[in-house]
């Protein structure tokens, strides 16, 4: 067999635990980081505060804590 037949028949399809890692990873992102981002989310932040460098702070703590997750899986 050689590697190009390799490569097509070895797919996150085939392989559970791969699939799995990739799912997690992307899971991640979506669930820690992007939500933080949303804009009505850091509003309100700024809101509760009334200082607008919340945003900036609030971004930067939970950003920072979603990355280094990230790095663990």
């Amino acid at each position: 067999m050689n590697i190009w037949m390799a490569k097509e028949t070895l797919t996150f399809k085939n392989i559970p635990m791969e699939r799995a890692k990739w799912q997690a990873l992307a899971q991640s992102i979506a669930i820690d980081i992007v939500s933080i981002c949303i804009l009505q989310v850091s509003n309100y932040a700024i809101e509760l505060t009334s200082k607008e460098s919340t945003r900036n702070l609030w971004m930067k703590r939970f950003i920072t804590l979603g990355l280094e997750a990230f790095e663990h899986l």
